[in-house]
């Protein structure tokens, strides 16, 4: 993960029982670092439910709270959130929680009051408009990915403070702390990559994700998902699968927090950057776990980031020599990863430097600007 808890953070975990959230939960399993849903959609996408620990430290972490902030947080889901959220800010801090969703608005009152944090503001909104009755804010915290960061939390946001976001870049999502700059851009030097379930409402994201493989086994993740043709990459991946050799073992972090981020940011002319995710151990067209790759027509790569880096090749080999070499350049480059990017959210009337580094991303209103600076900066 590549954050540090340190002892005031550890201290608001402990200070609150994840059962009372998760009443559903076994005591065995309560204290598991990962996720637990309370509800999905049509698709069988979770939509609410208490994030993995690991990654809600991720994001307190960039926060950088304070006793004495305060705070609004996009996304209550079942509370538990929020609840270390005000541990973190004390008695004299002040968090106001949105959640859309009314079942898990209700559900998350009365988790919070049998956690005696009644004291945190929970409303039934949408998180896009934030919460102008209780603004302006030290810290404005989501915990669920969004495709650009709302107006209405700029607006909202104090001098001097800090919009911490998952957002969607293309295939990864990434946590960031922003500022605004006086050119009136967003800019966030500090970002992870991490995995949380998208904001619903007015700024629901467009799709990120299609599925393949018949019983929505497979899920392949993309910026552009919904110009994908699912039946061309079904047939391409319904051929035998041969076993590529990378010539390099990495850990799971270094594929995740390393070589995907510059594959993403760098990907070769005519590739299309993707990740992948496989639940429940199955062994979709070969692919098992999670990873990302390259894929075009006719041919494409995969590395299983799960199992140390297995590189599944389809068709034609040029999307493993592709992807060969681009691992070659990043090694070259000092394998800079997400410890070094910097990521920019520009209104569409500004105008972007005109250097090459990274890539520029097209959003509703805004330009999203994603560039990876050299390991000595």
């Amino acid at each position: 993960m590549g954050i540090h808890m340190d002892d005031r953070l550890a201290t608001a975990f402990n200070a609150v029982p994840r059962q009372t959230f998760l009443p559903h939960v076994s005591a065995d399993e309560i204290n598991a670092d990962r996720a637990y849903f309370t509800q999905t959609d049509d698709e069988g996408t979770s939509t609410v439910g208490s994030d993995q620990p690991s990654q809600l430290a991720l994001l307190l972490a960039l926060a950088g709270l304070e006793p004495g902030q305060n705070v609004l947080e996009i996304g209550t889901g079942t509370g538990y959130s929020a609840a270390v959220i005000q541990q973190m800010v004390g008695r004299s801090g002040h968090v106001t929680s949105l959640e859309i969703n009314r079942e898990a608005y209700h559900s998350a009152l009365d988790n919070l009051q049998r956690a005696i944090m009644g004291s945190v503001n929970v409303v039934e909104a949408d998180g896009a408009s934030g919460y102008d009755a209780r603004a302006s804010y030290d810290r404005i915290i989501s915990t669920v990915s969004v495709w650009e960061i709302p107006q209405a939390w700029v607006r909202q946001l104090r001098p001097g403070g800090r919009i911490v976001t998952p957002l969607y870049v293309d295939g990864l999502q990434v946590c960031g702390a922003f500022t605004i700059q006086a050119d009136g851009t967003l800019y966030s030097a500090m970002n992870r990559t991490c995995a949380f379930v998208p904001i619903q409402g007015v700024a629901e994201p467009p799709a990120q994700h299609l599925y393949l493989g018949g019983g929505s086994a497979l899920r392949i993740y993309s910026n552009n998902a919904a110009t994908v043709d699912a039946a061309a990459l079904h047939t391409l991946l319904s051929a035998d699968a041969e076993q590529c050799h990378l010539g390099a073992v990495l850990s799971n972090r270094e594929y995740w927090d390393g070589l995907a981020p510059y594959l993403m940011l760098n990907s070769p002319v005519g590739y299309e950057f993707v990740t992948y995710a496989i639940e429940g151990g199955k062994l979709v067209y070969g692919l098992s776990g999670r990873g990302f790759g390259l894929v075009q027509q006719g041919s494409a790569v995969f590395v299983c980031a799960d199992e140390y880096g297995q590189t599944h090749c389809f068709a034609s080999s040029d999307a493993f020599l592709a992807f060969a070499a681009s691992y070659d350049d990043w090694t070259r480059t000092g394998r800079v990863g997400v410890q070094q990017m910097r990521v920019r959210f520009a209104p569409n009337s500004v105008t972007l430097d005109s250097d090459d580094r990274g890539r520029v991303f097209t959003r509703r209103g805004t330009k999203l600007h994603v560039w990876l600076e050299p390991p000595h900066q």
